[in-house]
């Protein structure tokens, strides 16, 4: 079983830069799937996307909230195979790169709201 860091420990940041990695590397395939030519300014959006879904995410470690974690990393992985999933099936011819993007966003916000959710909910349980 994968063991996280206490609140407020160092390898939060490892933690950060690794999901910002795999965020971005699978942004770019996204990209890549769809057409060979991808710009700086492609590269820059993701990386900007990248980083604020991987601050907003282990951020919430950081504090202490696993719970939360847990689940907006679930809704990232599975916003980002979504998303792959769009390119490669070419679902909407023309607009893939928007509503690919458009789903990730989707599925993450529903994943960062749901873990506040529980997460408050685990906070009143323990208070009973």
């Amino acid at each position: 079983m994968l063991r996280l860091p206490e609140r407020y420990d160092k390898k939060w940041f490892v933690i950060l830069g690794g999901m910002f990695i795999f965020t971005l590397a699978l942004l770019i395939i996204f990209k890549l799937i769809l057409g060979p030519e991808i710009s700086g300014r492609n590269i820059m959006g993701f990386a900007i996307l990248s980083i604020l879904v991987s601050l907003i995410t282990t951020i919430g470690g950081y504090l202490g909230f696993k719970v939360y974690f847990g689940i907006s990393t679930i809704s990232n992985i599975v916003g980002l195979l979504y998303m792959l999933y769009i390119a490669i099936s070419q679902q909407a011819p023309g607009w893939t790169d928007l509503v690919g993007i458009m789903a990730y966003m989707f599925i993450m916000g529903i994943g960062i709201l749901g873990g506040i959710v529980v997460e408050a909910l685990v906070y009143f349980l323990k208070r009973l």
